[in-house]
């Protein structure tokens, strides 16, 4: 925002041909805001004169613009050929991050007139000394540079009659001679009310300054102004007077004059304070919202294989976002706290906010690996513990069976072919079972000692389920033999077979009862 002086050639709204002052109000490389009194169609061409420079450029009218003075007509033109030099700014290409203060210098060897972004320790520098060290490249080194300054009488704002009736009757009309310097930098407003508006100035005198914003202030209002260099902590105050407002075409924002009404008095430094416990507090709450969160997803993922309890999930996820809430603010607290206008500093910030995203990121992979992978080993865990029940239901159907014949010989026969048909459906339950348990041991991606050691176990005990089933089958084949055997000669025959096929499979049980039982103490 700074005015320069222009002569005005084109053709007026009605057709005729113009040539009159204007001021432009706004300036970039590409065009401006200007303000005239005659009224220009959008698309019309105008030819633009540059009084401080001479330099002529022709521009075109993109945009009719609301203006604060009634008899003035402020447009929005763009420049039809580029030409950086016709303003006589050098405007360097637009920064991927917004600079913490910008300034129109001057170098002092050359004359050349840049924009440049400045830090606030190059701003107190400038304030101080008065010049900068910075690289010039016209003069291919190292040159101070200064506030490019420019007369009162053509760097303000044209102002109202009754603006200017206002500031006559209380003599604070800017007297002639006086320099600004164009600068934007971040400033606070507080008015009577104690409200605070965080704006930015754009230019700088000794008894006034000109800010942008997008909040509300009446001409004679009073203001309190202050700056802050957050590097060093340091403040200053002064009182000040709204003198006049410009509205800014197209924009919700405004430009202010203020008057200082006070000297600008120096306040206590503000020192945030150290942030290692915030540090601390930072990772804490990091730490466990990660590993919270990778808990939920874990559990989310594995539900879609079996349900879960819906209300400690909610619970949980409850727990994550407040974490993140948490965390979110104790960031904001450190960033308060820490200059951030050193560049080490806003690298840490960039490496801790990446670190906080790659570990957000590998919690949800991680959930999600370990969801899957547990979800898909409990469908074969259900799949097995399913063959196991229905395996010993027939294990002690058929242990039933042996001890009715046991108790009863008569009964010998009718045994028999309850054994064959119960062996029979126990030995393809078991396949089963073998068949589940190894895939079990295959859906497992990272199988430790523990677990190859009791699948091992189990697979034993299958292997002595089997040779129960061998056994059973051959106290089935007595009942064939005994069809042969004369009726007084059956019951020795039985108790002389059938009996020690018994015993055989009471020591089996016996062993399997040995498996079992340290099967379950190690797991």
């Amino acid at each position: 925002m700074c005015t320069v002086a222009l002569r005005v050639e084109g053709i007026a709204e009605k057709g005729d041909a113009f040539e009159c002052p204007g001021h432009a109000t706004g300036v970039n490389r590409y065009g401006a805001q200007i303000r005239l009194d005659k009224s220009v169609a959008v698309g019309r061409q105008v030819r633009l004169t540059n009084l401080d420079s001479g330099a002529k450029g022709d521009f075109r009218v993109v945009r009719v613009l609301a203006s604060s003075s009634p008899d003035k007509v402020e447009f929005g033109v763009e420049a039809l050929v580029d030409d950086p030099t016709f303003w006589g700014i050098d405007f360097p290409p637009r920064p991927k991050k917004p600079p913490e203060s910008r300034a129109l210098l001057e170098c002092r060897r050359c004359r050349t007139v840049r924009l440049l972004p400045l830090s606030f320790s190059e701003v107190d520098v400038l304030e101080s000394g008065g010049v900068l060290l910075k690289p010039c490249a016209a003069c291919n080194a190292d040159m101070p540079w200064g506030y490019a300054m420019q007369a009162a009488g053509s760097g303000e704002f044209p102002p109202d009659p009754a603006d200017r009736d206002r500031e006559a009757l209380s003599g604070t009309l800017t007297q002639a001679g006086e320099r600004r310097a164009f600068v934007q930098r971040p400033i606070s407003i507080r008015n009577s009310s104690g409200q605070v508006d965080k704006a930015q100035t754009e230019s700088l005198s000794k008894r006034e300054l000109s800010c942008s914003s997008q909040r509300t202030y009446e001409v004679n209002q009073e203001v309190t102004l202050e700056w802050a260099n957050p590097s060093t902590g340091l403040r200053v105050q002064a009182r000040g007077r709204v003198l006049r407002r410009h509205d800014i075409g197209g924009s919700k924002r405004k430009i202010y004059n203020i008057r200082y009404e006070s000297p600008v008095t120096a306040m206590p430094a503000v020192h945030p304070g150290g942030t290692r416990k915030h540090y601390l507090a930072f990772s804490v709450m990091v730490v466990a919202a990660v590993a919270l969160l990778e808990t939920n997803v874990q559990a989310l993922t594995a539900s879609v294989f079996s349900p879960v309890d819906g209300i400690h999930r909610i619970a949980y996820f409850g727990g994550v976002l407040l974490l993140v809430c948490l965390t979110y603010k104790v960031w904001k607290s450190i960033l308060a706290r820490e200059p951030e206008a050193q560049a080490t500093l806003k690298k840490k910030h960039r490496v801790v906010a990446g670190v906080v995203a790659v570990l957000f990121t590998a919690a949800l992979a991680l959930g999600v690996t370990r969801g899957l992978r547990q979800g898909y080993e409990g469908v074969h865990v259900q799949r097995v513990l399913r063959d196991l029940a229905i395996s010993r239901t027939f294990e002690q159907n058929i242990d039933a069976a042996e001890d009715r014949a046991f108790n009863a010989p008569s009964d010998y026969v009718d045994a028999c072919a309850t054994l064959q048909l119960l062996a029979l459906q126990w030995d393809a339950r078991l396949d089963d079972l073998s068949v589940d348990a190894a895939a079990l041991a295959r859906s497992s991606w990272w199988p430790g000692k523990k677990f190859e050691k009791a699948m091992k176990r189990f697979q034993e005990i299958i292997s002595l389920n089997h040779q129960k089933i061998r056994l059973v089958q051959k106290q089935v084949e007595l009942g064939i033999a005994a069809r042969s055997i004369p009726s007084d000669k059956q019951d020795a025959f039985w108790q002389r077979n059938f009996q020690p096929l018994r015993q055989q499979i009471l020591e089996l049980n016996t062993r399997k009862s040995q498996f079992l039982n340290s099967l379950v103490a190690e797991n």
